[in-house]
């Protein structure tokens, strides 16, 4: 039997007859740098793949550790497995991610609650169709700050470091610094309602989704749009999503990739049998256009989609109502509905202690 390539570049030579050849397989199977390199060629850091570990693992077996690890990862996002945790309440509570138990009850807004995020450890930015946005302590539960601008609901808000970007009913998203409370740029461009909202990771690009069927580009410190993209549907842009150099947008059934330096399209994703309401863009390879989208709306369900492929991975079914909010990372998918449920959808299980979704 051959030895793999990574052993050769180990210097590691095939092993002798028997009776010595099963001790020195042993001794190849616990080498380390012999799992660091196979780690290197599986390519294992790609989302949504587990790239640490946790302190108590051995430091002899730090690779052959990940490399499992990895590998039962990657295999339960192939295959739809996952753990599930339903937790049930209003949209102004705080949760316990890993229990499910309540942690805070926030209260002060007069209408619906349409968007949060968080700020730094124990702060908490919402945003309402009482056209206010409010900054909240998470653990005494008391509104440190209301802020006033907007004249009709606010249905998205984005944040990065201090910036805060809001977008509402009144035609305009604006640029606020939310540790001084100050409110730094009206974006005025939109011929109707500004339903989604983006920052890029660089914090210099704003990114804008509108009823009037356009994604705009803006300039964070002037606040010039420097790009109009036309989405060409006969809907809402309902979601918008930057990430290393492209966007993620939804009309109606349909996710568009584009290209956010020449606004060109790059790919169209169709699965879903009602309006997309929210969605979330990861890229892992910008150079060879991969990476992960997943999505969800009105139909109830959770999918997920290979960029590259143009494929849905997984549809994930639980919930009985219109999903309206989703954040995911290597490890879990966050769900939010008009059920009353949120639903952490959790792949970093055994396989065998875990739920399995129908495919697609």
């Amino acid at each position: 039997m051959a030895l793999p390539p990574c052993m050769h570049r180990l210097g590691i030579s095939q092993p002798d007859s028997m009776p010595e050849v099963s001790l020195k397989w042993q001794m190849l199977a616990e080498n380390d740098q012999l799992w660091k390199l196979k780690c290197k060629e599986s390519k294992i850091v790609d989302i949504p793949v587990q790239t640490t570990l946790t302190h108590s693992a051995s430091a002899q077996a730090l690779w052959k550790r990940i490399f499992q690890t990895n590998l039962t990862l990657r295999k339960n996002w192939e295959r739809g497995r996952c753990r599930v945790l339903e937790v049930s309440g209003h949209s102004n509570r705080i949760w316990n991610s890993s229990t499910g138990m309540l942690l805070q009850t926030l209260k002060g807004h007069t209408r619906g609650i349409w968007a949060i995020r968080f700020y730094g450890r124990n702060s908490l930015v919402s945003s309402s169709y009482d056209g206010s946005i409010k900054i909240w302590n998470i653990k005494s539960g008391a509104c440190l700050k209301t802020l006033y601008s907007h004249n009709g609901p606010v249905w998205a808000i984005e944040r990065k470091g201090d910036l805060l970007l809001s977008g509402s009913q009144d035609k305009t998203a604006k640029l606020w610094d939310i540790r001084r409370h100050r409110l730094l740029l009206t974006l005025s461009g939109h011929t109707a309602a500004v339903f989604a909202v983006d920052i890029d990771d660089s914090i210099s690009i704003a990114l804008t989704g509108s009823a009037d069927r356009s994604i705009r580009l803006w300039n964070i410190i002037n606040g010039d749009c420097h790009r109009i993209i036309w989405a060409g549907h006969a809907s809402s842009v309902m979601a918008v999503n930057i990430n290393m150099g492209f966007i993620a947008s939804s009309s109606d059934t349909i996710i568009t990739l584009w290209n956010a330096k020449t606004g060109d399209k790059v790919r169209q994703y169709l699965g879903h049998s009602r309006r997309i309401e929210c969605l979330q863009l990861r890229m892992t390879d910008p150079d060879n256009v991969i990476g992960y989208i997943v999505s969800a709306g009105r139909d109830g369900f959770v999918k997920y989609w290979d960029i590259k492929e143009g494929t849905c991975i997984q549809t994930l079914r639980g919930h009985m109502d219109v999903v309206n909010s989703i954040h995911f990372d290597e490890l879990r998918i966050a769900s939010a509905s008009y059920d009353h449920e949120i639903k952490i959808w959790d792949f970093n299980v055994d396989t065998d202690s875990v739920n399995v979704t129908p495919k697609r």
